[in-house]
């Protein structure tokens, strides 16, 4: 084996240990971040309007429907943003 392979077969492996290295550490970097993102949502709230309709039935002395009424009723409930829906996206490299 000559020199010049032996220099150019060490520079590659080096190449690649450095740059499956880099792979993993953007990696990692990414998934920090949606974590992180992820912690956010869970933290952030805000009030959400819940909504009721409530329908009562006017009956007659012998039991029998005679008419309806409705009223709305709205409360507020305090949810977490991960609560309704919102998700971080966790990106990964595939095909490296």
């Amino acid at each position: 084996m000559s020199e010049t392979y032996k220099e150019i077969s060490a520079d590659l492996a080096d190449f690649v240990s450095k740059m499956t290295q880099s792979i993993a550490q953007a990696q990692q970097m990414l998934d920090l971040g949606s974590i992180e993102m992820l912690k956010t949502l869970a933290d952030e709230t805000t009030k959400v309007p819940q909504i009721t309709n409530i329908i009562e039935e006017i009956k007659d002395s012998d039991g029998k429907v005679i008419d309806t009424t409705s009223s709305t009723k709205t409360t507020f409930n305090e949810m977490s943003l991960l609560n309704l829906g919102i998700r971080p996206t966790f990106y990964q490299f595939s095909k490296t």
